[in-house]
């Protein structure tokens, strides 16, 4: 497949290429995003998913880490598939500034429980600011509030294509 920059390059397109399907342009005009999945086809077609997952957005507030909000996206997924599943906000400002800018969607999903995921991290010794770049701590953040959840190492990109393909909403850590 290429070199470990070429590999991460086309896994970050094809997340790219996700995130740009679940944005609508707002005034009806075409942006250049939403090209993304066209032009990684063109590209790789062999490493497109066979479907592409709808997981639910969050806006991410500056200073924090984007893996806590990747969780709280894929929580957000699995709680729109079965209420009985759990999901949290990052942080209290999530909410806050939902209430300030309520013309903002920030989050998805309404938080399930009143823990919070960056509270939780800190708690478990996993940062001290939301920074989280370990996938075990992730495993063990999701645990915490109810999930099942793997770290697979040195996956390909096809270990990625066969997640995807079967629906479940993967996360990775560069």
């Amino acid at each position: 497949l290429g070199s470990l920059s070429d590999n991460a390059a086309i896994l970050g397109a094809i997340e790219r290429s996700q995130a740009a399907l679940r944005r609508r342009p707002r005034c009806g005009r075409a942006h250049r995003r939403h090209t993304c999945t066209a032009d990684l086809a063109y590209r790789a077609p062999s490493l497109m998913p066979d479907a592409l997952i709808d997981v639910p957005h969050r806006v991410q507030l500056p200073g924090t880490a984007c893996a806590l909000y990747s969780l709280g996206m894929v929580m957000d997924y699995w709680h729109a598939h079965d209420s009985a599943n759990p999901t949290a906000l990052v942080c209290d400002k999530d909410e806050s500034l939902q209430r300030l800018e309520p013309h903002v969607s920030r989050f998805s999903c309404a938080p399930t429980t009143p823990r919070r995921l960056l509270d939780v991290a800190i708690a478990l010794g996993h940062t001290h600011n939301g920074s989280c770049w370990s996938a075990s701590h992730l495993v063990e953040l999701a645990a915490s509030f109810g999930y099942a959840a793997r770290a697979v190492h040195r996956a390909s990109a096809a270990d990625l294509k066969a997640v995807l393909s079967s629906g479940h909403p993967p996360l990775v850590i560069f």
